[in-house]
């Protein structure tokens, strides 16, 4: 299976310490169990980074920062990590963009067999994430989802994308504060 998987978020969803009762770290693929695990609510997007019906490209920078959240491809081999990409929410220019979700972010890791990844660093005292992901080349995928907490703790979940225009979702909650999220496209 190739491994151009094209990552694309459409919202990092952000929750502040929240008390509750649950393991170290969990995992979610449902929206509504993540909802009613999770307190406080701050949806961060990606409006208004790109015009409407344009783009903007990180490549030299190397990564993409908002709201304090720290997008950063890495890996790669020679081939390198690929470009973080923001596109606005009537960018159409093919069907990798047809998730009828507003603006997002995209990452397209090289087409090539390697340990490509994306790293999402969070602001301090996050204790809960969650993303919608779709994938490209191929259409559906598995994607690795990697969630690391300050106190050294880590859960690894594998999503499967389903055709656009939906999305698969992936969330996590945890006691200890999250630090970072890694999608790898899975091989």
């Amino acid at each position: 299976m190739p491994l151009n998987a094209l990552v694309v978020l459409a919202a990092i969803l952000l929750f502040q310490p929240f008390v509750q009762a649950q393991t170290a770290i969990e995992s979610f693929v449902d929206r509504s169990a993540f909802s009613a695990a999770a307190n406080g609510l701050k949806t961060i997007d990606f409006e208004g980074i790109a015009a409407n019906s344009g783009f903007v490209t990180f490549k030299r920078e190397g990564r993409f920062v908002t709201d304090g959240i720290e997008f950063r491809p890495g890996g790669g081999n020679r081939f390198g990590p690929g470009a973080v990409t923001i596109v606005g929410p009537w960018y159409q220019a093919g069907p990798a963009f047809e998730t009828t979700s507003g603006a997002k972010l995209i990452w397209s890791p090289p087409n090539q067999p390697g340990d490509a990844y994306l790293d999402v660093t969070l602001p301090g005292g996050t204790t809960a994430v969650a993303a919608d992901v779709w994938a490209a080349q191929p259409y559906t995928s598995p994607v690795e989802v990697v969630v690391s907490t300050e106190d050294g703790g880590s859960r690894t979940v594998t999503i499967s994308t389903p055709a656009r225009p939906s999305a698969a979702f992936v969330g996590f909650t945890s006691r200890s504060p999250i630090r970072s999220i890694r999608f790898t496209p899975a091989k």
